[in-house]
Order: structure tokens, then sequence, then C-alpha cells
């Protein structure tokens, strides 16, 4: 996105376009896996859906002039589309994905305990801990940190995670944020109240709308065997001069190659000790 920002309008109505075409798409009940595992399919596909879900709010708040209200919903929409991207791309990262997704599930389980709670005491803990290690998931995989996922896919990992840090930003408690809602003044205390706060320009957070669910979409194509919103994707691609897909880096792929090798080895001397 070096090159100049198109006008909001006709960013959004690429956008409406874009969700037209995906609302016949996601109508269909039937979910295809071609040429990618089922949990490649099934993440990817739930987490698009979810991009789109949240396109129609936020492009709302954008055309209502509330573009700090829409940063949280864009920043969803953003880190979704992303991973979704990365889920197909990367052969290990739907394992990945998986694993933290169990770690994250384990925590909030122990938290529930941690609590007290009449309703989740000690018994309903030890099953509820028992009853998510018996899903199986092969260890290794890549790293789900979303940092991680940004450095496993082209464009460079510094554009996309700089993008989602920016987001980021203006979501959580910072200064930047603060800055939204002050203005420096010559008298004590050397700040007064911004009412309404001052927005950022809505633009560039349209652009970052568009391009998620740009590469959300095309997510999905990979195992859509009649591609028919593949071109719609590609040319809803250059109105921000981006590229419509997020491609495996060369690292990434040999990261999996060697996993797979390894795998291999130890599958190998497994049988051989079953032998002796």
């Amino acid at each position: 996105m070096t090159s100049p920002t198109p006008e909001f309008e006709a960013m959004e109505a690429v956008a409406q376009g874009l969700l037209a075409s995906w609302d016949d798409y996601a109508n269909q009940a039937t979910i295809t896996t071609k040429g990618k595992s089922t949990p490649q399919v099934v993440i990817s596909l739930g987490l698009a859906l979810h991009v789109h879900r949240l396109a129609r709010p936020a492009f709302d708040m954008l055309r209502q002039g509330l573009a700090l209200e829409a940063v949280p919903t864009l920043r969803a929409m953003f880190e979704a589309a992303v991973t979704a991207h990365w889920v197909v791309q990367v052969p290990d990262a739907a394992n990945g994905f998986a694993l933290k997704d169990r770690g994250r599930r384990r925590a909030l389980l122990d938290g529930m305990h941690d609590m007290g709670l009449d309703f989740f005491g000690k018994d309903e803990h030890r099953e509820a801990i028992a009853e998510l290690d018996e899903i199986t998931i092969r260890d290794g995989g890549a790293s789900a940190r979303f940092e991680d996922i940004c450095k496993d896919l082209n464009p460079p990992q510094m554009f996309l995670y700089s993008q989602y840090r920016l987001l980021s930003q203006m979501t959580h408690p910072s200064d930047l944020l603060m800055d939204s809602y002050f203005q420096e003044i010559d008298r004590p205390p050397g700040l007064a109240r911004l009412t309404p706060p001052k927005q950022p320009p809505r633009n560039g957070l349209a652009a970052l709308g568009l391009a998620s669910l740009i590469w959300a979409g095309h997510a999905v194509e990979y195992s859509n065997p009649t591609r028919e919103r593949r071109r719609a994707l590609r040319e809803a691609a250059t109105t921000l001069a981006i590229s419509p897909t997020l491609t495996a880096t060369s690292s990434a792929m040999a990261r999996q190659s060697k996993a797979a090798r390894q795998r291999a080895t130890a599958k190998k001397a497994a049988r051989s000790s079953r032998r002796v």
C-alpha cells in the first residue's frame, strides 16, 4: 500500500461489491477440501466468515465519520484475514493454531477454577482438562504468535506487523490513543479535552479493511473448486495496488520440509525398533 490511497467512496464501493459476492458464496452449504486439509479449510473459512461479518459495521462506522471507533473492529478483521491466509499457505500452520488454542483453553479453565466458582470446582476442572487432553494434536507446528505469523508470509513481515501494531496502539490503552482525546494548550495543566475526539484518517483505515476482505476471500479460494470470486478479488486488489495473496516465505517452507524429514526419520526408527 505504498501507492496513493484511493478515496473512501471508491474503496467502499469495491468492499460492498465483495460483500455481495461473498454472500452468494457463503450461503452454499457444501464445504470442499480440494487441495487442502480439512483443518486448513475449516479454520480459514471460519476466519473469513468472521472478517466479512465484521466488515459491514466497520465500513458503516467509517462512513459516519467514526474512524476511531472502527479501529478495534478493523484490527480484528486484519488479524483474522492474515491468519486465514497463513493457515492455508503454511503447511504446519493449522497444527500451530490448534496447539495455541488448546493452551488458551487450558489457561481459561485454570482461571475459572482459581475464581472459586460454585459451578466449576475441583472435579469439574479435572474433567474439563481431561476432555481437552483427549484432543489429539501433533507436537510441533508453526508458532501462532501473530508476529511470527507475519514473518511466515510475503509481503515482508515488517509491513504486515507494523500495520497490526498501529491498529493495536489505537485499540489498547496507549499514549497514541490518549492523543485522540487531548490537545496541548499554553495554560495549566497544559492539556485540554477534545470533544469530539480527534479522528484518524479514514482512508487509510478503509484501505486496511478492504485489504482484509481481499486476503480473507482469497484464502478461501484455494479450496474452492470453481474459484468464481478469484477475478473479482484480483480486480479489487488493483484498487489498492496490492497482491491479492500472501504467500509463504522460503524460510517457512524450509521449516516445514525439515519437520517432515524429522517425522519420517522418527517413524522409520520406530518401525525398526518394533522389529528387534
